[in-house]
């Protein structure tokens, strides 16, 4: 008999474990291994228990534990980590991303929006040795979390997070909206990496297809786009006017909890 009676009973029981994977990840980071791995197989257990009733439900959940452990492996942050998923990045995109700034060691990265994803790329500059991180976060309340977020991990020398409001650009003749660029100062360096998942889906009708036609002159010649929420259809028809304007030269898209695609263009 499946130990959960109901969906809500189940939910909470899922935050509950995860709540306790990361205090345990915490003690692995000292060497505590074996609760680590006792709390995993706990877990896990609880999970095979039920998935013969909810396959995709738990293969899901299963995907986002495993990104989030390799990830916390990974960057070995100082502090909590904030909370992921729901409006903020899903584990799975995270522990892409964070492959990529490892791999690729870009020397600048520009995300649309801040969060737990600025946090993790800055633990990976770190871990690199260069590199910085721009944040645009039209929200000042949320630009000022990020930043005392930062600053508490003791990585707002490497990364920072700029209140940039919301205002009008014309993109072949048609106004949208899009964070105020002339707020945002690079100098001479190419953007490497630009993460788009900002503005909110709210603000507009396909709100994420000004970045690339507003940031285009200021990216490196092998620059690499990674887009979230493709699975959401303004996302979708994103990526087609993108592929009308300019020239790809690959595109992946990612089967993530929120859908992502990566993106190279040819300049």
């Amino acid at each position: 008999m499946a130990i959960f009676k109901d969906k809500k009973t189940l939910k909470y029981t899922i935050r509950i474990s995860l709540f306790l994977i990361a205090v345990i990840c915490e003690k692995v980071f000292v060497g505590s291994y074996f609760l680590a791995c006792l709390a995993i197989l706990g877990f896990n257990i609880a999970i095979f228990i039920n998935i013969k009733n909810q396959p995709v439900y738990f293969e899901n959940h299963f995907k986002q534990i495993e990104s989030l452990l390799s990830l916390f492996f990974t960057i070995k942050p100082d502090y909590p980590m904030p909370t992921t998923r729901g409006f903020a990045a899903s584990p799975d995109l995270l522990k892409k991303i964070s492959e990529v700034v490892l791999n690729r060691k870009p020397g600048l990265v520009v995300e649309a929006s801040s969060g737990v994803s600025t946090l993790m790329i800055a633990y990976c500059l770190r871990r690199i040795g260069s590199g910085k991180v721009i944040a645009l976060e039209h929200d000042g309340k949320y630009a000022e979390i990020s930043r005392e977020l930062l600053k508490t991990h003791g990585l707002d020398d490497i990364a920072t997070v700029i209140h940039a409001p919301l205002s009008n650009v014309k993109i072949d003749g048609k106004d949208w909206l899009w964070y105020d660029t002339a707020l945002i100062d690079t100098g001479d360096i190419p953007i490497d990496l630009l993460i788009v998942d900002g503005p909110p889906n709210n603000v507009q009708e396909y709100a994420r297809f000004p970045a690339l036609p507003v940031l285009y002159d200021r990216l490196s010649n092998d620059c690499l786009i990674i887009l979230d929420d493709v699975k959401r259809k303004d996302e979708q028809q994103a990526v087609e006017m993108w592929k009308n304007k300019f020239r790809f030269t690959s595109l992946e898209y990612l089967n993530f909890e929120k859908g992502a695609a990566i993106i190279h263009i040819e300049k």
